[in-house]
């Protein structure tokens, strides 16, 4: 934080492989380094504006992306309802459960809500569009117990 309404993040990742293993899919060597300013509260109080931009080096490659976000929550029923919209850039992406193994240069656009519907209920959702080699689009809702 640097004071009540800003707030600075800085990313560094490094992935690394055995040396005698070779690259494959699930099995990358990259660096991800990542710089991100955020508004706070500002204009209006809830509301949080995130910047983000990256660097990917992979092998012999450099990839630079940007990305966003933007939150808005309160208090309801004594809890946070918040509601967010954002996107992200993946150079190497995972799919768990269509199945469709790694995917690369991805772009994610995403949109997700909470909403308290009970003293111990949390209403859960979000919807995501995957544009890469193919678009793909993917929704969940979900309730959770908090107590």
């Amino acid at each position: 934080m640097l004071g009540a309404h800003l707030a600075l993040d800085l990313g560094f990742f490094y992935r690394d492989l055995l040396s005698d293993q070779a690259e494959s899919p699930f099995n990358r060597r990259y660096l991800k380094l990542s710089a991100g300013i955020e508004l706070i509260d500002l204009p209006v109080a809830g509301l949080s504006v995130f910047v983000l931009g990256e660097l990917w080096k992979a092998g012999d490659n450099e990839y630079y992306s940007a990305g966003a976000n933007i939150t808005y929550h309160r208090r309801c029923k004594g809890k946070r309802a918040a509601i967010e919209v954002g996107t992200y850039y993946g150079l190497y992406k995972y799919d768990y459960y269509e199945l469709r193994g790694e995917v690369e240069n991805v772009q994610t656009y995403y949109l997700k809500l909470k909403a308290p519907i009970g003293r111990y209920l949390i209403l859960q959702g979000g919807y995501e569009y995957e544009q890469g080699l193919d678009a793909f689009h993917s929704l969940n809702l979900g309730v959770r117990s908090e107590f």
